[in-house]
C-alpha cells in the first residue's frame, strides 16, 4: 500500500499546513469563537455531503462529494473513521491506510473526488472534542468526517438523517425539514469554511419566531422549552441594535442550541450553549450580545490571523462595553479598570502586541486580545469623535464584508471616515507591546490682572514616548474641570487657565487611557499576590497549614510562604495572617485603619489590603479546615475580588475595594 501510495500521489502531511486552511480555535467556559468568513459570491465551488447517524450507538456513514477541487486535498485523519471509498469522477483509488493523507493537484486534476467513510463517533467524556454522540447531544465541528481542499469558501449542501425523536440544527439555512418511518431528515445550505461547518443532534423541542426581521429558532431540552420567549426577544434586540451600528445582519436565521456540555460554541447564524446556563440571565445579556455581533465580526467580516486577531476585541468593546456604557458612566468605568488592572498584571515577557495576538488560548493573552483591544477602539472614539468613529465602522463592514480583514484595512476605514493620518495611533497600540507609564506633577499657580488663574503641570512618561492626549481632572474651589494634555515626548510642561482657583489635579481618574495604574491607585485583589513571596501567621496554630495553602492555591499560584511562630510586621513583602475575626482585629496594624465589614458573618472570610505603606496584607478567618476547602472549593473563580466570604461550600459575598483616586490628587501651592 505504501507503493501505490507514492504511485497516486498521496503524501503524508499535516493537511492544515497543506491545505492552507489553519484555523485557530478559542475555548472560554461561556464562548467558543469559531471565526469564519461567511457572506460570498454565489459561484463558490460546491461540497456535497449526505449522513446518517444513529444516536443511539454514534454510529454513522457518509459521502462527500468535493467538486472541482484546487491544490492538495486533505482527506479526514480521526482514529474513529474508516474511509471506505475514494473515486475520481468514476475511477477508483486504493483507501487502504490512507486517513492521513492529502492528495496531490497533480494527481487529481481538478475532477470531482467523491468518497464514503463510516465510523463511530467517540462517547462525551467531559472534555470538548471536535465530534460526539451520545442519545442526549451529538455533535461534529469542521471537516472531521469529509475531505477539504485548498478553496477557502465553499457552498456546502447537506442531508442529514436521524433517528425520531432526535431534531438536526447545523451551520447556514434550513432549507427542508422531513419526517418518515421514525427518522428525521433535514436538508441545509452552508456557504463558508468547511473549517466552519457545525452539525448538532439532540432530542429538542424546537420553537421558531421573528425578530428584527430574521427568523429565530431555539433547539432546547423540554425541561428549558418555556426559556424560548427570552432568546427570541434579546436575539431581536441584539440583531436590531448591531444592525443600527454596523450593517444588515449578515445571514438567513439566526439559531440558539443546548447542549449538555459544559461550554458554549459560537458559529455563523448559531450558538451551543450549556443547558446549565442557558436560564442564566447573563446570557441573554453581554453573553448573547457578544455571540450575534460575532456573526458580523470574525464571520461575515473573517479575521486575516497572521497580522492579529482584531475580531475579539472590536466585539468586546461594542457588545460587552456598549451594554456596560447603557447602564451608565460608573459601570463603563468599572469595565475600563477591570481590563487595566488585569493587563496591568502581566508581567514584561508576556506582553504582547496586538498584532500577535491570535485566540484567547494563544499564548495566554485574552487579557490583552480582549480587553487591551477593546480600550484601544474606546480611545480611537475618543480620538476621532462618536460619528466619524461609527461611519469607520460602517465603512469597515460595508467594504469587507464576505472578505478577510486585517487591522490595517480597519486602519484605512478610520482614516477615510475621519480624513486623517492614523498610522501613529495604530503602530503604536497595534504593533508595540505594553502601555504607557505616565507621572503627573502640579507646578506653581498664578493669578491675572483679569481674575483667570494660570496653572503649570508637568506630565512625564518614561520611554518609549507614546503620543497621547492625556485627560486630567482639576479640583477648583467651584468643582472640577476636565483638560487635556497632548504629549509625545518623554515630558511635557503646560500651562491651563482657569476661570476659578485650583486646588489638586488627578491624571487620568475615569481610566480612559491604556496606562499603568499609579502606585497605590487600583484596590488590591486577591491575584495581586501571584507568585510572591509571602510570611504567614496563624494566632492559633494547629497543622493545618498545610491545608490552608491547599485551599489558597488558585491565588498563591506558586507564591512562596514561609510560616512564622510570631507576625513579622517588619516584612516588606506581603503577609498573611490567619485567626479568628476578633484575632485579626487585634492584629491589624494602625496604618491598616478599622475591620471591613460582614467578616465573621460567614464560616469563612478571605481578604486582601493595602497599607499606607503599599504593602499588601492577607487575611483569612475560618471555622474549620474541613469548612475552609469546602468554602474555597470555588476561589479560582473569585481571584480578581479583594474579598470573599462563604459558606457551605457557597460565597455569599464578594466584590472589589473601592480604588484609591482620591489619595492620588496632586496639590497644587496656594496662591499667595
Amino acid at each position: 500500500m505504501k507503493n501505490t501510495k507514492v504511485s497516486i500521489g498521496l503524501r503524508m502531511m499535516d493537511r492544515y499546513t497543506s491545505c492552507g486552511v489553519a484555523r485557530v480555535f478559542s475555548v472560554t467556559a461561556l464562548a467558543f469563537w469559531i471565526i469564519t468568513s461567511a457572506v460570498w459570491a454565489d459561484t463558490a465551488p460546491k461540497t456535497q455531503l449526505q449522513i446518517e447517524i444513529d444516536t443511539r450507538t454514534g454510529s454513522f456513514t457518509a459521502t462527500a462529494v468535493l467538486e472541482d477541487p484546487i491544490g492538495v486535498i486533505a482527506l479526514p485523519e480521526a482514529e474513529w473513521l474508516t474511509i471506505d471509498g475514494l473515486s475520481f469522477q468514476g475511477m477508483d483509488i486504493p483507501t487502504a491506510d490512507v486517513s492521513s493523507a492529502v492528495i496531490d493537484a497533480a494527481f487529481h486534476q481538478n475532477r470531482d473526488l467523491r468518497m464514503t467513510v463510516s465510523g463511530v463517533f467517540p462517547k462525551p467524556d467531559g472534555n470538548f472534542a471536535s465530534s460526539a454522540s451520545s442519545t442526549d447531544a451529538t455533535y461534529s465541528i469542521g471537516p472531521v468526517w469529509f475531505p477539504v481542499d485548498a478553496t477557502a469558501i465553499r457552498d456546502h449542501h447537506v442531508t442529514v438523517i436521524v433517528p425520531e425523536p432526535q431534531q438536526i440544527a447545523g451551520t447556514g439555512r434550513l432549507m427542508r425539514v422531513s419526517r418518515e418511518d421514525g427518522f428525521e431528515e433535514v436538508r441545509l445550505a452552508f456557504t463558508g469554511s468547511s473549517d466552519d461547518f457545525g452539525l448538532f443532534v439532540g432530542p429538542y423541542v424546537t420553537e421558531t419566531s421573528e425578530r428584527a426581521g430574521v427568523p429565530l429558532h431555539t433547539y432546547f431540552y423540554e425541561a428549558d422549552a418555556e426559556l424560548s420567549e427570552r432568546y427570541f426577544d434579546a436575539s431581536g434586540t441584539f440583531i436590531s441594535r448591531f444592525e443600527a451600528e454596523i450593517g444588515a445582519y449578515p445571514y438567513d436565521e439566526f439559531s440558539v442550541v443546548a447542549t449538555p456540555m459544559p461550554v458554549g460554541l459560537g458559529f455563523a447564524g448559531l450558538t451551543y450553549v450549556s443547558r446549565d446556563i442557558l436560564s442564566h440571565r447573563y446570557m441573554t445579556g453581554r453573553s448573547l450580545a457578544h455571540e450575534i455581533l460575532h456573526s458580523w465580526w470574525g464571520n461575515a467580516v473573517g479575521v486575516t490571523y497572521e497580522s492579529g486577531n482584531w475580531s475579539e476585541g472590536l466585539t468586546t468593546f461594542q457588545a460587552d462595553y456598549g451594554l456596560a456604557e447603557d447602564q451608565g458612566p460608573d459601570a463603563a468605568r468599572d469595565m475600563r479598570v477591570g481590563w487595566i488592572r488585569a493587563l496591568a498584571q502581566l508581567s514584561d515577557d508576556q506582553r504582547e502586541p496586538l498584532s500577535a495576538f491570535r485566540s484567547s488560548t494563544h499564548n495566554g493573552s485574552q487579557v490583552e486580545g480582549y480587553g487591551k483591544a477593546a480600550m484601544v477602539f474606546h480611545m480611537l472614539r475618543d480620538e476621532l469623535g462618536t460619528a466619524a468613529f461609527q461611519g469607520g465602522i460602517r465603512g469597515f463592514y460595508a467594504t469587507n464584508r464576505g472578505a478577510i480583514a486585517a487591522w490595517a484595512d480597519l486602519q484605512t476605514a478610520f482614516e477615510t471616515a475621519a480624513g486623517k493620518d492614523l498610522a501613529w495611533f495604530f503602530d503604536q497600540w497595534i504593533n508595540e507591546a505594553g502601555m504607557p507609564n505616565l507621572q503627573l506633577q502640579a507646578g506653581d499657580v498664578t493669578r491675572g490682572e483679569d481674575g483667570t488663574y494660570q496653572a503649570a503641570l508637568k506630565l512625564t512618561q518614561t520611554a518609549p514616548a507614546y503620543r497621547l492626549s492625556v485627560p486630567v481632572v482639576i479640583e477648583t474651589v467651584d468643582g472640577p474641570i476636565k483638560q487635556h494634555m497632548n504629549v509625545s515626548g518623554l515630558s511635557h510642561e503646560a500651562v491651563i487657565t482657569l476661570p476659578t482657583e485650583p486646588i489638586s489635579v488627578q491624571l487620568d481618574p475615569d481610566f480612559d487611557l491604556v496606562r499603568h495604574p499609579l502606585a497605590g491607585e487600583l484596590a488590591p485583589t486577591l491575584r495581586s499576590i501571584k507568585g510572591q513571596t509571602l510570611v504567614a501567621f496563624a494566632t492559633s496554630p494547629s497543622g493545618g497549614e498545610g491545608a490552608i495553602a491547599a485551599a489558597l492555591e488558585p491565588i498563591l499560584s506558586g507564591a512562596s510562604v514561609t510560616w512564622q511562630d510570631e507576625l513579622d510586621i517588619a516584612y516588606d513583602g506581603p503577609k498573611l495572617v490567619v485567626g479568628s475575626a476578633d484575632e485579626l482585629a487585634d492584629l491589624r496594624p494602625d496604618a491598616l485603619g478599622p475591620m471591613p465589614e460582614n467578616v465573621g458573618q460567614s464560616a469563612t472570610s478571605l481578604w486582601i489590603e493595602r497599607d499606607q505603606m503599599g504593602q499588601l496584607w492577607l487575611f483569612l478567618t475560618f471555622d474549620t479546615v474541613e469548612s475552609l476547602s469546602e468554602d474555597l472549593r470555588l476561589l479560582r473563580f473569585y481571584t480578581g475580588q479583594s474579598f470573599v466570604h462563604a459558606s457551605n461550600g457557597s460565597v455569599s459575598l464578594s466584590g472589589v475595594w473601592p480604588d484609591g483616586n482620591a489619595n492620588l490628587q496632586v496639590p497644587f501651592d496656594p496662591v499667595d
